[in-house]
């Protein structure tokens, strides 16, 4: 689905529409969310996926292993960066609503 101003900004995951291809969203971005909160909001996905790459690591199987590590590798600074980015963001609404001052 091709996501302009005028159609909503799907949030669902690849396999919700496997029953109907022309099914419509039924999870969408909340237009009126801050940015703070769809910073949080991907912060709390990807740190499921980090601790599923955690709990993995300790599979049995080395090659289950192998690939968790793999995306632990690349999950443990997208979970950093995007709570940087939700400090930064808590901040700067703080700022605003308080006129400028944090």
């Amino acid at each position: 689905m091709e996501n302009t101003p005028s159609t909503p900004f799907c949030l669902d995951s690849g396999y919700s529409n496997n029953w109907n291809a022309q099914a419509k969203p039924v999870a969408i971005l909340n237009e009126a969310s801050t940015v703070h909160e769809r910073v949080a909001y991907c912060w709390g996905l990807a740190s499921r996926i980090h601790e599923l790459s955690m709990v993995l690591q300790a599979h049995s199987s080395p090659d289950v292993a192998q690939v968790s590590g793999m995306f632990y590798d690349k999950v443990t600074p997208l979970v950093a960066m995007l709570e940087r980015l939700g400090l930064e963001t808590n901040l700067a609404e703080k700022a605003s609503k308080n006129g400028g001052a944090a």
